[in-house]
């Protein structure tokens, strides 16, 4: 059981992370200027804001969940929130932005990714949306210490796997068209959003 939290925290970060952010972008910007090691880095310190962020989530999430009431409130809470991101996604994905870069000044790379990182509290959220909607479907009941473990250390490896991806597409092509990514990107979380409404009202209702 703690393999398969490990693995479902794994591929919820890579997906979480695939919306070009401060931290994809400032990797992105020190692969172009062939800093591989550096954009490691980067990635590094922001893997360690996960892990820090999704321990926080399991704290609150254990508070909310021990009362009933608050766990059969969140689960239609769930339902408009999915929907909203599903929304958000779609609206993102039909009017693209060029995300901002942000200038790589002189600096210790690990540290530089950790307080871009712990700068984003929506991390924090994500991970409590997340946690409470396994609980909800009986994917993570009453999961044991390992267990947790096992899924704060998915949050920082599905990050880490998406920052290696992008750092090993940069040396092979030296590009990345992010803004041709992007719309593509933010449809298939519509879709995936749109799903997660759909199986939490299945699971509320059936």
């Amino acid at each position: 059981m703690a393999l398969v939290l490990f693995f479902l925290a794994t591929a919820m970060s890579f997906l979480g992370s695939l919306q070009p952010g401060p931290i994809n972008m400032l990797v992105i910007q020190t692969a172009f200027h062939k800093k591989f090691k550096g954009a490691y880095l980067i990635g590094l310190g922001g893997c360690m804001a996960e892990l820090i962020y999704s321990s926080l989530a399991f704290a609150t999430s254990d508070l909310l969940i021990e009362r009933p009431a608050i766990k059969t409130y969140s689960g239609y809470a769930l339902i408009i929130i999915f929907l909203y991101l599903a929304f958000n996604s779609f609206q993102m994905a039909r009017h693209p932005k060029a995300p901002k870069t942000i200038e790589d000044k002189k600096g210790v790379h690990f540290m530089k990714g950790w307080l871009i990182g712990m700068l984003n509290p929506q991390l924090l959220t994500y991970w409590l949306l997340i946690i409470i909607y396994f609980n909800n479907v009986g994917w993570m009941v009453n999961p044991s210490l390992l267990g947790k473990a096992c899924f704060v250390l998915g949050t920082a490896a599905g990050a880490m796997l998406l920052h290696v991806l992008t750092i090993s597409l940069v040396k092979r092509y030296n590009t990345l068209p992010v803004e041709k990514t992007t719309p593509v990107i933010n449809y298939g979380m519509v879709v995936i959003f749109l799903g997660l409404a759909l199986h939490q009202a299945y699971q509320l209702f059936a």
